[in-house]
């Protein structure tokens, strides 16, 4: 199984967590790769993956608009 971990963080907080989150899916024999997607213009084929995780930072209950 292979999952993307794409996420938005603005002060690293949720780049802590994907980072996290892979690599206790690795321990469970998932493959994972992670994705910072501000500025981010070659996503890759989501036909590569299993399933896709989205994270971002939440600021006065908005959603951080890049991951979006």
């Amino acid at each position: 199984m292979k999952v993307l971990i794409a996420y938005g963080s603005r002060w690293g907080s949720t780049e802590e967590i994907a980072g996290r989150l892979a690599e206790l899916l690795v321990e469970e024999g998932v493959e994972a790769d992670i994705l910072d997607v501000k500025g981010e213009r070659n996503w890759p084929s989501l036909e590569r993956y299993d399933g896709v995780i989205v994270g971002s930072s939440v600021k006065v209950t908005k959603w951080m608009r890049e991951p979006l």
